[in-house]
This record gives structure tokens, C-alpha cells and sequence, in this order.
């Protein structure tokens, strides 16, 4: 399965520039344009730290599924949100076929050791 070449998640020891936030909104804007999130349960593999992406389409969608090497404590504690730590390696194959509407999966590949087998997964 393929492995992380990082250990810390995006956002974890240092604030989001002006740029990082730009980025974020503009994936969201995209996010909710092309894969109509509204009432679906999604999941943001990779998703960062604070999960920013995830939490600004928190409000339309009917659950979310958030996965990174490290995580906000308080993401734990949202009701939509089932939080789960760890290389993707690890967690992937435990994500049931089928269970989620939407995946998204921006800027991770590009820090896999073997990108095609979490492709295989996610689509799995």
C-alpha cells in the first residue's frame, strides 16, 4: 500500500499564508461546483490539520469522513465528522466500499511513496 513520505499534516506547525488560504478557498469553490456536495457523505483523505476545505463545505453535506497523519483535537468532536489519524497506508483499506458520495484527495499524491495503490483504494 502506498506510504506517506511526510509525518506531519499540512497546517500542523505553522499558519496557512495568504496564498495556503487562497488555495483553500479556491479547491472549495471548485469542490462544491463540480461535485455537488450537498447532503452526500464526502471524505477529504489528506485533508490537513484544521481540515479547512472540509469544514467550509461542513454546513451542506450529510457527513464527513476526514483523514490525515495528524488532526485537530476539536475536529474529533463535531457531529458530521468522523476523524481518523493516520498514514493512509493504514486507513484506506479500512474505509468501506461504496460509503462515501464524494472523495477528495487534493495535494497528496505528489507525497505518496506509491500513488497509484491509494488511487486503487479511493476508487475501490
Amino acid at each position: 500500500m502506498a506510504t506517506t513520505l511526510r509525518s506531519e499534516a499540512y497546517g500542523h506547525r505553522r499558519s496557512l499564508s495568504a496564498v495556503d488560504r487562497l488555495g483553500v478557498w479556491r479547491s472549495a469553490r471548485a469542490a462544491r461546483r463540480h461535485a455537488r456536495c450537498d447532503g452526500k457523505r464526502m471524505g477529504d483523505f489528506g485533508c490537513g490539520f484544521d481540515a479547512r476545505l472540509a469544514l467550509s463545505l461542513i454546513a451542506t453535506v450529510a457527513s464527513m469522513r476526514l483523514v490525515d497523519v495528524r488532526l485537530a483535537d476539536y475536529l474529533k468532536e463535531l457531529a458530521k465528522v468522523d476523524a481518523t489519524e493516520g498514514d493512509l497506508a493504514t486507513v484506506l483499506p479500512t474505509i468501506g466500499d461504496s460509503s462515501l458520495d464524494v472523495v477528495l484527495c487534493l495535494s497528496v499524491l505528489e507525497h505518496l511513496a506509491e500513488p497509484q495503490l491509494a488511487l486503487d483504494e479511493l476508487v475501490a
